[in-house]
């Protein structure tokens, strides 16, 4: 993601990791330690998938950990923003399942609220449907989305796998609201592409 004159990179293997470059694409040392930052869960399964930039230069990092949505806030230093996540330690995490779950995409609506996408496994097995968490813009679960804040649909029949990768606010100058396209692919007979509109 670009921000003032910096970009943005995340990424991981067992957690979070965040780089920050320079529009040259050298490491800005003023962003976490020379640059970068990791092992913000304290983790060994996880990674950030997404970040959306929010208008004061803090940034919100989306993935998984533990095959659960998680997520993190950090400070235009790349710090974690002890203002946000249930416990107020700049982190927060869902088990949107009791099963395999991540997200993989996150955007922040005009009033400060954050929208994640991603997928979740249905029952006990591995057949992956369209999920979706809204939060609150301090990472406190918003229990009027969908079903107490969270969503899970399936896109292809019967048990196959369907994976959410992205998700755009869609605005509407017609009408007084703004909707959301979660999109990714529907295992039905083959990998097609698949669309998902939320009004929010």
């Amino acid at each position: 993601v670009a921000g003032v004159d910096r970009l943005l990179a995340v990424g991981g293997e067992g957690d979070f990791i965040a780089a920050r470059y320079t529009t040259a694409g050298v490491l800005d040392a003023g962003f976490g330690t020379a640059g970068k930052i990791n092992g913000l869960f304290n983790a060994t399964i996880g990674h950030a998938a997404a970040v959306t930039l929010l208008p004061d230069g803090r940034a919100v990092l989306a993935g998984q950990i533990n095959h659960q949505f998680a997520a993190v806030r950090l400070t235009a230093s790349g710090a974690l923003d002890t203002s946000f996540g249930v416990f107020n330690d700049g982190r927060w995490q869902l088990n949107v399942v009791n099963n395999w779950n991540e997200a993989t995409a996150v955007v922040r609506q005009a009033d400060g609220q954050l929208v994640f996408g991603g997928w979740a496994y249905s029952g006990a097995g591995s057949s992956g449907d369209f999920a979706a968490v809204r939060l609150s813009a301090d990472g406190v679960i918003d229990t009027g989305f969908a079903n107490a804040g969270v969503l899970i649909r399936p896109m292809a029949a019967g048990t196959k796998n369907d994976i959410a990768r992205a998700l755009v606010l869609q605005n509407d100058d017609r009408v007084p609201t703004v909707r959301a396209l979660l999109g990714g692919e529907a295992n039905g007979s083959n990998h097609d592409f698949a669309l998902l509109r939320l009004w929010l």
